[in-house]
């Protein structure tokens, strides 16, 4: 207990020094598990909390714990890929997820988890009183101080991006189609006038309920409850958080241009160039914190000078990389460039190379010259804008995974359709991730939560068979009555639970291996007919294995936490030669965390971090 006092006296007296200070910077050097941060909250006790994506993170003024699972307690978290925080007056700490809600006592140490039928990624809470409201990829639920969950009315079925309280009158909540008006008790929702056509993406209450509302590169805004104003400076940039201090008089915007500033009295300021800032937190110390998209968390206050940085060039030192190791870069690397978020690259047995992005639809590319775009509005028979993957089956028709379920698509690419079977089995609303084709008569789908073996009868999908996997060391579940509703069993006593499944790759051996973050890298098991996880067997540093590919002379390159990775297997199985290569070997950073890989026709391997 006088420990715990202690460490509550030296964050106090942290945040007390804090004005003597240019900036405090925390790396995965120093604890935090990766330095792609998405989220940052302060607790019932003063204790910071930051989402990572592989852990829950709480700092205490003297060191950091992460809060994740292990496969000797695997039912902590649902998910360990935090995307939302935000804590209550009585000791709760909310953590959204990739897959599911996380309530974590501070009282108790445990820690319970929530799931949603319609989509269980969580990407924006916020407590209101003794409510809690919860924007997941399906829309907005309100959860008593019980536990009781009700969707809330008026609200359009799709993801929240963001929910922003306004004392006493209930909250804020942005979508694709607009910005909302919520009452406390959830009976009325009205949409803000004008939102419908702004994509807005953050909101936040200011003086006198003046809202301020940011969107994805159509501008920032403030709204008086009559009228849409455009503040000047903020076209095409992409704002992802918005903060008003009203301790300093003024509001913090991130974006993936950095920090700015602006002071009620108009003055402007720029902080973190070039950072890709997820989340803005002002603590009760009037400290501003900013988690950022791959460069961790940072820390300023209203008296410090941040430090300001430049984003480096990386692509001389990559290039310089590929030749060392004689790999072949990108054919053109100004095409990549004009795309962020790139989900997937893919070339068909046509020569057209496919970029599938997180939310602008699917390029394709023929000699290196854009064919087509694939996009809503544009392309029919489509209604997602996101591709995490891509593969051809054998009459040429294509499979396109979305995060929405899976398409079929004709080979002139001017027909598709979303499969709604495979088999018996109902595939709606399947979130999918991975799609690999390992000979003419089987595929594999990487899902939120599984694994997907489909067994095809020529390509007729409504003939397939498909059998799920859903956790380490258990055997498959042949035609399950639906794929997209996967056992739950994070409460309860039992193996571990899959991840987010991102590739699955057949090797030169015939060996099945498939990545993760959660537990890291697994193999298939044909006695066992099960997925077990091997990295430890492997030497895998960490537990998260984001992209796999195969090159030419047999080798695995795996995308991690820690570098990329180089593992070569003698004809026994048993590790022969083993490599990652970091900052040392000349990359640009060492986390390759949320990297992707495809290989190419003429055994290229080309990896794509989004930083």
């Amino acid at each position: 207990m006088n420990i715990y006092y202690t460490r509550c006296l030296l964050l106090v007296c942290l945040c007390a020094f804090m004005p003597l200070c240019a900036q405090e910077r925390w790396l995965h050097i120093d604890d935090l598990p990766c330095e792609e941060t998405t989220s940052v909250t302060q607790d019932a006790d003063g204790f910071m909390w930051f989402g990572t994506r592989l852990a829950l993170v709480r700092y205490d003024g003297y060191s950091m714990k992460s809060y994740r699972n292990d496969m000797k307690r695997p039912h902590g978290f649902s998910s360990c890929d935090i995307r939302s925080l935000c804590a209550d007056g009585s000791g709760h700490v909310f953590a959204g997820s990739f897959f599911g809600l996380n309530v974590y006592s501070c009282r108790s140490r445990l820690v319970t988890s929530r799931h949603f039928k319609d989509d269980d990624f969580i990407g924006a809470l916020c407590v209101d009183g003794q409510t809690l409201w919860i924007g997941t990829g399906g829309g907005l639920f309100r959860m008593s101080p019980s536990g009781h969950c009700s969707r809330q009315g008026g609200m359009p079925v799709g993801p929240i991006l963001d929910i922003a309280r306004m004392p006493g009158q209930g909250v804020l909540v942005t979508a694709a189609n607009g910005a909302f008006r919520i009452s406390a008790d959830g009976r009325h929702c009205k949409r803000l006038h004008g939102t419908e056509d702004i994509s807005p993406t953050a909101v936040v209450v200011g003086p006198g309920n003046l809202v301020f509302i940011g969107t994805n590169g159509n501008g920032l805004y403030r709204y008086d409850g009559k009228r849409l104003q455009t503040i000047d400076g903020f076209r095409h940039i992409n704002i992802h958080s918005l903060l008003y201090s009203g301790k300093q008089r003024c509001l913090y915007v991130g974006s993936d241009k950095g920090v700015m500033k602006l002071g009620d009295d108009g003055t402007r300021a720029m902080y973190l160039d070039g950072k890709v800032v997820a989340d803005l937190f002002e603590d009760r110390m009037g400290n501003i914190w900013a988690a950022t998209d791959g460069e961790g968390i940072w820390l300023h206050h209203q008296g410090s000078v941040p430090l300001r940085t430049e984003h480096p060039s990386f692509l001389r030192r990559t290039c310089a990389l590929m030749s060392q190791l004689d790999i072949k870069h990108w054919p053109d690397t100004t095409l990549l460039a004009r795309h962020r978020d790139i989900n997937c690259i893919y070339e068909d047995p046509t020569g057209r190379h496919f970029i599938g992005t997180i939310a602008d639809g699917v390029y394709v590319y023929r000699n290196n010259m854009m064919e087509r775009h694939l996009a809503v509005g544009q392309t029919p028979w489509l209604r997602h804008n996101d591709c995490y993957a891509l593969a051809t089956l054998s009459s040429g028709h294509m499979l396109m995974a979305s995060w929405h379920g899976l398409y079929l698509v004709s080979p002139d690419l001017r027909k598709g359709r979303l499969v709604t079977h495979i088999g018996p089995t109902d595939i709606r609303n399947t979130h999918i991730l991975a799609i690999s084709r390992t000979s003419d008569a089987e595929l594999w789908l990487g899902l939120v939560g599984g694994i997907a073996r489909v067994r095809l009868h020529g390509d007729d999908l409504g003939k397939a068979r498909l059998t799920l996997y859903t956790h380490v060391g258990v055997r498959g579940t042949a035609q399950p009555v639906k794929a997209s509703v996967l056992t739950d069993r994070h409460s309860s006593d039992g193996p571990y639970q899959i991840g987010g499944i991102y590739r699955i790759v057949r090797d030169p051996a015939g060996r099945t291996w498939a990545t993760t973050s959660e537990p890291g890298l697994l193999q298939y098991d044909v006695k066992a007919d099960a997925f077990m996880s091997v990295s430890a067997r492997y030497g895998v540093n960490g537990d998260n294995v984001h992209s796999m590919d195969v090159d030419r002379n047999g080798d695995l390159w795996m995308t991690t936490n820690h570098g990329i990775m180089q593992l070569r297997l003698d004809s026994k199985g048993k590790v022969s030669f083993q490599h990652i290569y970091t900052r040392q070997d000349g990359l640009p950073t060492h986390y390759f965390g949320n990297a992707m890989s495809s290989r190419l026709a003429d055994g290229t391997i080309c990896i794509v971090n989004q930083h």
